[in-house]
């Protein structure tokens, strides 16, 4: 799908701003395929659309008596399209180098991890790996970055969606209190977190309407607006999920909300300003 999101005119002023750039109403759709989503697809489909989309880009094009200026944006993939167009199906994260043992490190999560992972040092650590000839799966997953093959975009995508971020988080942030609440220490799935998942999810239901974290289609009842509402200091969604468990962990669970809370403001912030 394509939307269009800003027209800006030479001295930088903003003419027209697109304030509802996930609307059916202003997309529309590039490309309609009926078959599997796969990585044979993916790379086809890429292979059609890049040169388009790499000469806007760089040429933009002519309108009545002027010229017009493109840059193309691309964010909104799925988990499996974004590993195929940032070739980084192995890797922990697609935005920055860091491994799986640097994301369980608490020395380093606290440090934090650059965003330094754009397609052109993708596409110059596939150079210096191959250039003696051997295949790039023949190195190991941190030498690679996790990168698993050659590149199926042509331009650097912005994965911070923040929409699927709050879905995401809230997701994660029920599963723990369901856990913690059900007194374990261990991220495992039984039947007293199920029965804690159906006891918080009920009392939330019961005093806000709102019905999170229940089966439905092909993921769960939890939609943006609820996902929101959760991060809502104005709400009591949190803290209805909060009284279910103990007094210990209550200051710190409040903490890392309000944490979260802040950061995914601040990733809105940072893609409507991309």
């Amino acid at each position: 799908m394509v939307s269009p999101l800003q027209v800006i005119d030479r001295f930088g002023n903003v003419l027209w701003e697109n304030r509802h750039p996930n609307s059916c109403f202003s997309n529309q759709p590039v490309a309609l395929i009926s078959q599997k989503e796969t990585i044979d697809t993916v790379i086809e489909l890429s292979k059609l659309l890049n040169p388009e989309i790499v000469s806007l880009n760089e040429d933009g094009f002519d309108h009545l008596n002027g010229h017009v200026k493109v840059e193309v944006k691309a964010s909104m993939f799925d988990g499996k399209t974004l590993a195929t167009m940032t070739d980084k199906g192995g890797a922990p994260c697609i935005a920055c180098k860091a491994t799986r043992s640097d994301i369980n490190s608490i020395t380093k999560v606290v440090c934090g991890f650059p965003l330094d992972c754009s397609i052109e040092d993708i596409k110059e650590t596939i150079r210096q790996l191959t250039s003696d000839g051997k295949e790039l799966m023949s190195y190991n997953t941190k030498e690679r970055c996790g990168i698993t093959h050659e590149s199926a975009s042509g331009i650097d995508i912005f994965p911070a969606a923040p929409l699927h971020s709050y879905l995401r988080i809230v997701d994660w942030f029920l599963n723990l209190i369901y856990r913690i609440a059900a007194g374990k220490s261990k991220w495992t799935e039984d039947q007293m977190v199920r029965d804690y998942r159906g006891l918080v999810c009920k009392r939330i239901h019961e005093l806000t309407n709102l019905l999170f974290d229940q089966p439905g289609g092909s993921g769960n009842t939890s939609t943006g607006n609820m996902a929101r509402t959760f991060f809502s200091y104005k709400k009591p969604c949190f803290r209805i999920a909060l009284s279910f468990v103990p007094n210990v962990y209550r200051d710190a669970l409040t903490e890392i909300h309000r944490n979260l809370s802040a950061l995914l403001r601040v990733a809105i912030v940072m893609k409507l300003s991309m």
